[in-house]
């Protein structure tokens, strides 16, 4: 009878400790996705200030003009 009763309160106190085991993970998600945002957001203002997004336009386009035509070389010149 005692070990039923032993078993029961342990139970509940184990019950308790997982709770509390899991939820101190949210201590390391937080502050890592608040850097993981904060890291993608500074990336993206160094983009910006570099310019890589100024011109979108033309590159797209360019694969739509022929590129100009070199004459081939002769045998003998280098």
């Amino acid at each position: 009878m005692w070990s039923g009763a032993a078993s029961a309160s342990q139970a509940r106190v184990t019950h308790r400790l997982k709770i509390k085991t899991d939820m101190s993970i949210i201590y390391v998600l937080i502050p890592a996705s608040l850097l993981l945002g904060l890291g993608a957001l500074w990336m993206f203002i160094v983009a910006l200030r570099s310019g890589q997004f100024d011109d979108l336009d033309t590159p797209a386009h360019r694969i739509l003009f022929d590129d100009e035509e070199t004459k081939p070389q002769e045998k003998g010149s280098l």
